[in-house]
């Protein structure tokens, strides 16, 4: 009991700190301090915070990764829900006190929590609530490395899409949203063809431990073949955030192409730098762009045919839908 007062004693002196506006500045320094506080704070703990709702378990899903995309910061969630259900506790996600380049801005590093600007959090209970309770287990920082596995489908895809749809909703902002853009592309009504090109950074830095993807031309010349293949399809939607491989596919396929008005990147501006990096240097409304990526992941969940690199987000699409009647890997 000792210890769980103690870490108790530890979270609430870190989640003081990491409020502070000292350390949430745009400066390398703030950066690197702010970084080590929540990585070395991200260790698997059993921790008292208050008396409040001593007969509940809480697991608190935080990400020790600032660099880490919307989606695979979602995969590495859906790892942890499991671990959450398998103990028997409430999952609750915290992107409050855990900030992202992608998703947070300074000004809400401890004062807002991201998470529910897109979806309801799992236990129906705010994470303030939760700092104030009497069983409160925090999760480590590890995730699951081998997640792409998924990609080739199988039981353990069809188990990461039931803990998806159980406990990952989305709020009814980003509900309406989604569903008038699907209402838009008409999938209820056409044969569409779903296609992701990721470009920008992954093109340029060629990060490693990530999939090599592939050009707007190769994923076309696989795009034909499935068109003969699987086809023909009314329409085909695209998601991508490069302005290259968006422009290259308005040319090709021009009044059959849909796609989702989003800020799109030239790789001429990321150069060799990481869009994390690109987001950090401020004027980027970071909640509309995830917004955007967002409902173009949940587009292409909504196609019955998809063709996308091995890349989270695509492994989080197929996580959304549990399967494709076709879809195809680009390696």
């Amino acid at each position: 009991m000792c210890i769980q007062y103690f870490n108790g004693i530890i979270l609430k002196i870190y989640n003081f700190i990491i409020s502070r506006k000292l350390i949430n500045k745009n400066n390398r320094i703030c950066r690197r301090v702010r970084a080590a506080l929540f990585h070395n704070i991200c260790y698997r703990c059993s921790a008292r915070m208050g008396n409040r709702n001593p007969d509940r378990t809480f697991y608190v899903i935080r990400c020790p990764q600032e660099n880490m995309g919307l989606f695979a910061v979602i995969n590495y969630i859906v790892y942890h829900l499991k671990i959450a259900e398998r103990s028997g506790f409430e999952p609750v996600i915290d992107w409050k006190y855990y900030p992202n380049k992608y998703f947070t801005s300074d000004e809400n590093v401890g004062k807002r929590n991201i998470w529910e600007d897109f979806f309801v959090q799992p236990a129906d209970v705010d994470i303030e609530e939760v700092y104030k309770s009497r069983h409160v287990e925090m999760s480590a920082g590890d995730w699951e490395a081998s997640a792409l596995k998924e990609l080739k489908g199988g039981p353990d895809l069809a188990d990461s899409h039931r803990v998806y749809t159980k406990y990952i909703v989305l709020n009814d902002k980003m509900r309406g949203l989604v569903d008038r853009e699907s209402e838009r592309i008409g999938f209820n009504k056409n044969k569409v063809l779903a296609v992701k090109i990721r470009g920008t950074d992954f093109v340029t830095a060629k990060p490693k431990d990530h999939a090599n993807v592939r050009s707007a031309a190769d994923t076309a010349a696989v795009v034909e073949e499935k068109l003969s293949e699987w086809g023909p399809f009314d329409r085909i939607y695209l998601a991508t955030e490069d302005t290259q491989a968006l422009d290259f596919m308005k040319e090709k396929y021009s009044e059959k192409l849909y796609y989702t008005e989003a800020k799109t990147y030239e790789t001429s501006d990321v150069g060799k730098q990481w869009l994390s990096e690109l987001y950090d240097k401020g004027n980027i409304d970071k909640i509309a762009d995830m917004e955007s990526y967002l409902i173009t992941t949940y587009m292409l969940a909504r196609a019955d045919y998809l063709i996308a690199p091995a890349v989270g987000g695509t492994l989080g699409a197929l996580r959304i839908k549990g399967d494709y009647k076709e879809y195809c890997i680009v390696r």
